[in-house]
């Protein structure tokens, strides 16, 4: 069931995005090789509840951390431990906040302690690249499928692949609900998008091949073939006068 939000709860909602964009800010900024990864997760955790708010990950499916840190290989759900963060990994943050019993949920993915080389520059360029023109495809009487086409289009065109297996979705007092948002699909097809959706596009690609595997931990998804992957995530609220980006 599509849950509908009123301008008022879609401005509560806002709160919640912006707070999870501060700590996503600063969490990116503060990030450096050698780090643990369940010292980042610990970061969030604390810069969270310096804002008076809470993790919207944490038991979320029995899931114990704050936040899901997928590196290089992994495309998503990545937890947070022992491992150390090398210079040059490609790092892929995903979390957010509870705040006044709503959910926000956005991810990022960046090149360690380094500037990028020009083949992972591309790539990552490629995925915002995809983001945005999806973003810009949420106006009312269009479909789920007007944004789902757009990441497939312009991730596959540039020669990279787009996650099957996983879907964005939308959001609100729980943090997965209807619609899924899938990172591939036929223009004008899906759910029609109307004022009050709220959305977490989400745009999942791998260098190689899509094919995943999920890892002993029960939760780390990667790729099998080992290329490199990435995230990037968004959420939008759809508006009468088009889209409104909550996480920027």
């Amino acid at each position: 069931m599509v849950i509908i939000k009123t301008p008022q709860e879609i401005e509560e909602i806002y709160l919640t995005a912006q707070i999870a964009k501060k700590v996503m800010e600063r969490t990116l900024g503060w990030i450096h090789p050698g780090l643990k990864t369940a010292n980042i997760d610990k970061f969030v955790s604390s810069q969270l509840k310096s804002l008076h708010a809470k993790s919207s990950f944490l038991g979320e499916g029995g899931y114990k951390f704050s936040t899901c840190i997928s590196i290089n290989d992994e495309v998503v759900h990545g937890m947070p431990g022992g491992r150390k963060v090398k210079k040059g990994d490609l790092l892929s943050l995903d979390m957010g906040a509870l705040f006044g019993g709503w959910k926000s949920d956005m991810c990022r993915t960046i090149v360690v302690g380094q500037e990028p080389n020009p083949a992972t520059k591309k790539f990552l360029q490629i995925g915002q690249l995809a983001l945005d023109r999806a973003i810009n495809a949420i106006v009312p009487g269009n479909f789920v499928g007007d944004i789902s086409c757009t990441i497939q289009n312009t991730i596959e065109r540039a020669g990279y692949n787009v996650i099957r297996d996983l879907t964005g979705h939308a959001i609100g007092k729980e943090l997965h609900e209807d619609p899924q948002i899938p990172c591939f699909g036929r223009c004008s097809s899906g759910v029609s998008l109307v004022c009050g959706m709220v959305l977490c596009v989400e745009v999942m690609y791998v260098a190689g091949s899509p094919e995943l595997a999920v890892s002993r931990d029960g939760w780390t998804v990667k790729t099998k073939d080992g290329k490199l992957s990435a995230m990037l995530e968004d959420m939008v609220a759809v508006t009468e006068n088009g889209y409104r980006i909550l996480t920027r």
